[in-house]
């Protein structure tokens, strides 16, 4: 019972799906509707918060007025990264939304819903393929698998499966996620071959060559680290052992 809870567990590691949530920088976005509005305390998600209908950085609002030329440095940062791309600009020293936008963010195109653009033909969401618009560093959208790009606009098939399987998928020419070579299945999941630097086993693991590891012995040891190889068939379920037998 307790080898089958460990196969289980591991099985759900390696095929868990990695949805964007990470900005450039990797840093964790909040969405905006997240945030709080007209509150600007210690305790707010990257110090940004809604305050008199704008997206700031409470360090530096707080301190508006104090120093003039802190103040256009803030106002210019503040439009590069807490608005939306090329809907605002400073005038008269403040990041004003251009004339065809309003909201905390510029994002309400006067013909289009919030966060849409207006392309000269129709309106278009700003984070595309069910992205969801949020913040970090700067604005980006958070992404749903396999999308990744600031605004969710670059397939990445290798979010479909966990760090420990990024070789299972690859994107296609015509835009859709498939098996690479040496994997097969509905959700690449069977081993089809280990390449050159290991040996498939019967229970659909490689075990790979000295100097070689990974899920297909794809991945060279560190150097002066011979044994490396024995962790890549065994490494969840020893993970998995453990922590299970503390349990049951």
């Amino acid at each position: 019972m307790r080898f089958l809870v460990v196969l289980v567990a591991a099985a759900s590691v390696v095929l868990a799906e990695r949805p964007k949530v990470k900005g450039f920088d990797s840093k964790l976005l909040v969405e905006i509707s997240s945030l709080p509005k007209d509150y600007c305390g210690d305790d707010v998600y990257f110090g940004l918060g809604l305050m008199n209908g704008s997206l700031e950085r409470c360090a530096e609002y707080e301190k508006i007025g104090q120093n003039a030329t802190a103040d256009e440095e803030y106002e210019k940062w503040k439009c590069a990264n807490l608005r939306l791309p090329n809907s605002a600009a400073v005038k008269d020293g403040k990041c004003s939304c251009n004339w065809s936008h309003k909201g905390p963010l510029c994002e309400k195109h006067l013909s289009c819903e919030p966060f849409e653009k207006y392309a000269g033909s129709g309106c278009t969401p700003v984070c595309k393929n069910g992205g969801t618009p949020a913040i970090g560093t700067k604005f980006e959208c958070t992404c749903p698998v396999p999308w990744d790009g600031l605004f969710c606009d670059r397939l990445a098939c290798f979010r479909k499966s966990d760090h420990l399987a990024t070789q299972r998928f690859r994107n296609s020419a015509n835009g859709e996620c498939i098996c690479k070579e040496q994997f097969g299945g509905k959700d690449c999941e069977t081993i089809l071959n280990c390449g050159p630097n290991g040996n498939l086993t019967d229970s659909n693991t490689c075990y790979c060559n000295d100097t070689w590891y990974g899920e297909i012995c794809d991945r060279k040891c560190p150097k002066g680290l011979q044994t490396c190889s024995a962790f890549s068939t065994s490494i969840i379920f020893t993970i998995f052992a453990v922590l299970f037998a503390q349990v049951f």
